[in-house]
């Protein structure tokens, strides 16, 4: 049996999938904080670019964790418990 045929494996894989996102967008907010004191204490003309650099992994994880979470309460709403 595939992880797709087997619903309790497919939970499985979207909840670790949804968990290592949203870690990573809390360590893109992380550093973002981190390189923002940084640029306080000595100014980098590179800094915006690690922001925007930040902020894109940061949203494309968030992204990531929505449809993640978004695709568990379907599977979880389905009644066969499969898609």
């Amino acid at each position: 049996m595939t992880a797709a045929a087997d619903p309790a494996a497919r939970r499985a894989a979207l909840e670790k999938r949804a968990a290592l996102a949203l870690g990573a967008a809390v360590v893109c907010v992380l550093f973002g904080i981190e390189t923002s004191v940084a640029h306080h204490i000595a100014p980098n003309p590179a800094s915006p670019l690690v922001w925007t650099g930040l902020a894109l992994a940061g949203s494309a994880a968030l992204a990531v964790w929505a449809w993640s979470r978004l695709q568990l309460r379907r599977l979880r709403q389905a009644p066969d418990g499969g898609p």
